[in-house]
């Protein structure tokens, strides 16, 4: 019965995964879209499909460490998969659902833990935020000040939105 029950479940995740990808991209412009990623520099594709790599995989063994180390004992696949699927999340549920989903998922791997776990994901979350603002200040010494006071505000309102 579980089994059975375990298979109609992945049935239905695999039907409703592709009826998105149909729905993301039904009225695509085809022509426009090649057109567009023919005009891409390779060398930078690269360098920031990389650096994106990087980054989430740094931000896993980061997650790992932090529930390491508040007495979490779950494997590094555990943590990586809970991470990605708060970050597909993110994609669809508002307001930073997706981490309510990752508390959700891993907290259902383990027997104890939620005051922990809620814990680690707060402490990133402000992690986050530092290494954001130390990049933002980094970044805006190499921008013209003429420039910084005409994008002032709109700095500001993309900043709150990326955090």
């Amino acid at each position: 019965m579980k089994k059975t029950s375990h298979t109609i479940f992945n049935v239905i995740k695999i039907i409703l995964g592709i009826t998105l990808l149909v729905v993301s991209l039904w009225g695509l412009d085809w022509n426009r879209l090649f057109a567009t990623l023919s005009t891409v520099e390779l060398g930078w594709l690269a360098v920031t499909v990389l650096s994106v790599i990087v980054s989430l995989g740094l931000k896993v063994v980061r997650w790992h460490l932090l529930l390491r180390n508040y007495g979490i004992q779950v494997s590094f696949i555990q943590t990586a998969s809970s991470f990605f699927l708060g970050q597909a999340s993110n994609i669809i549920l508002p307001v930073r659902g997706g981490e309510v989903v990752r508390f959700g998922w891993l907290r259902s791997q383990q027997d104890r833990g939620t005051a922990e776990i809620v814990t680690t994901i707060g402490i990133e979350k402000v992690l986050d935020l530092v290494f954001f603002l130390i990049i933002s200040f980094i970044i805006t010494a190499y921008i013209p000040i003429q420039e910084i006071r005409k994008n002032t505000v709109g700095l500001a309102i993309g900043g709150t939105f990326l955090t």
